[in-house]
């Protein structure tokens, strides 16, 4: 029996916190792993280090020239499956800066001031995330000269 796909959404969408179930989900077949990756991806944890890489090779052009020179970003990263950060509905800027600075330190880039790369990936959840519900902003705050900083 073959469900339609809203249906298959519905009931996904039921096991939202149960993690197991759906990324057992993504091995299923490319319908079902697209929809378990949606719901996955609609509150990822910000913390995480391979959410703050993935969500890093979502940027584009402009967005890593504002992180500035730096090798944060592989030349030789793989192309991702999805577009990610389109599945995304809640940002919270406190985890994301915790989770960028996690990673700055895991990969030894603890040099590197986090708010040069969480400004690139705030516009970027605002140019690219159509499906973004609530935006958290605590701790950046936009100066009279239209840049954003972290207090």
């Amino acid at each position: 029996m073959v469900f339609p796909h809203d249906i298959l959404f519905e009931m996904f969408n039921h096991l939202y916190h149960d993690y197991r179930t759906l990324f057992r989900c993504l091995l299923v077949n490319r319908e079902w792993c697209e929809l378990a990756v949606k719901i996955l991806w609609s509150n990822p944890n910000l913390e995480h280090l391979k959410t703050i890489y993935t969500l890093l090779l979502n940027l584009n052009e402009h967005e890593r020239e504002m992180i500035g020179p730096s090798d944060i970003i592989p030349e030789d990263a793989p192309d991702l499956m999805f577009d990610y950060r389109s599945f995304i509905l809640t940002v919270s800027s406190d985890k994301l800066v915790e989770g960028i600075n996690n990673w700055l330190e895991h990969v030894g880039k603890n040099r590197i001031n986090s708010s040069s790369i969480i400004i690139p990936m705030l516009l970027m959840f605002l140019r690219e995330g159509n499906r973004l519900k609530y935006l958290y902003l605590d701790g950046v705050q936009y100066n009279r000269s239209h840049k954003c900083e972290l207090k």
